[in-house]
C-alpha cells in the first residue's frame, strides 16, 4: 500500500514547506484518496462476486427450482475488473456527494452531525445509483437475493468513497 503514505508525505511534508501551493497539494491529495477508494472498490467487488461464490447459492433448496437463473449467473460473473471504472466511479461519487448533495445552513441549528450527514448522502445517491442502473441488471434473470447482494455492495461503495474522500 504506497497509495496511504503518499497521502501522508503530501499533507505533513509539502504543504509545510511550499504553503502557497496547498491548492495544489490538496488536489494532489484529494486525486490519491480517490484512487485508494477505488482500489478497495475493487477488492470488495472482486471478494464478493467471484464465481466461486455461487456455490453457497446453489446449496439452499429454495435456490434449486431456479437453476436456470443460477447458471445465468456464472455468464454474468464476475463483473468489470478495470480499475478506470472505479476511479470513474469514485469520482462522481465524491463530486455528487460534495457538490450536488451540499445542504445549506439556513440559520436554524442542524440536527445532524457532518458524520451521519455524510453517511445519509451516502445511502441517498447509492440507492439512487443502484435504481438507475437496475434496469441494465436484467432482472428476470438475476434472483432476487443477487439483486439485493449487489444493493449491499452499491451501498458499501459509496460509503468507501464518501468516507475516504471526505
Amino acid at each position: 500500500m504506497f497509495v496511504v503514505p503518499m497521502m501522508w508525505f503530501h499533507t505533513l511534508f509539502i504543504s509545510k514547506l511550499f504553503p502557497k501551493y496547498k491548492e495544489y497539494l490538496s488536489w494532489s491529495n484529494l486525486s490519491l484518496r480517490l484512487s485508494l477508494a477505488a482500489v478497495l472498490n475493487l477488492a470488495i467487488s472482486a471478494l464478493v462476486f467471484q464465481t466461486s461464490n455461487i456455490g453457497y447459492f446453489e446449496k439452499f433448496l429454495c435456490y434449486a427450482k431456479e437453476c436456470i437463473k443460477l447458471r445465468k449467473m456464472y455468464e454474468l460473473w464476475p463483473p468489470h475488473r478495470h480499475a478506470v471504472l472505479y476511479l470513474i466511479y469514485s469520482a462522481l461519487v465524491h463530486c455528487a456527494i460534495r457538490y450536488c448533495l451540499h445542504v445549506t445552513e439556513d440559520g436554524k441549528k442542524n440536527e445532524l452531525r457532518p458524520f451521519y450527514r455524510k453517511y445519509l448522502h451516502s445511502v441517498l445517491l447509492s440507492t439512487l445509483i443502484f435504481m438507475l442502473t437496475l434496469h441494465v441488471q436484467r432482472i428476470n434473470e438475476l434472483h432476487f437475493a443477487i439483486i439485493v447482494l449487489n444493493y449491499v455492495h452499491t451501498l458499501v461503495a459509496g460509503a468507501v468513497v464518501t468516507f475516504i474522500c471526505s
